[in-house]
């Protein structure tokens, strides 16, 4: 299993940690982390720079590493630190009649 996370501290440069967790060859459990900056214009570029360092750590490249993923998960703080920083777009809700359990929302 790969998963990754996109955080944004609270203003300052976002970074990307990537953590690998499975068996090796032999069946012996396997761990490993990286560490990557990213840019807020474009979170994808620190994916791939931590998913390379994460790679080179165990010894493969990106296309083997996930070529033996059976599960990648990826998760982000960056839309969440937005709403409670209140620095992400102003956004709003239309609504029309009939909606139902959508206007308690």
């Amino acid at each position: 299993m790969v998963d990754t996370d996109v955080s944004d501290r609270c203003g300052h440069w976002p970074f990307t940690d990537c953590v690998l967790i499975g068996t090796d060859g032999r069946g012996t459990g396997a761990y490993a982390s990286a560490k990557a900056l990213s840019t807020k214009d474009d979170p994808v570029d620190g994916v791939m720079a931590g998913l390379e360092k994460l790679a080179a750590n165990v010894g493969l490249s990106v296309g083997q590493l996930l070529a033996r993923t059976s599960r990648f998960g990826h998760g982000t703080t960056i839309g969440t630190n937005a709403v409670l920083e209140r620095s992400g777009a102003r956004v709003g809700l239309v609504e029309f009649g009939g909606c139902g359990p959508a206007q308690r929302a």
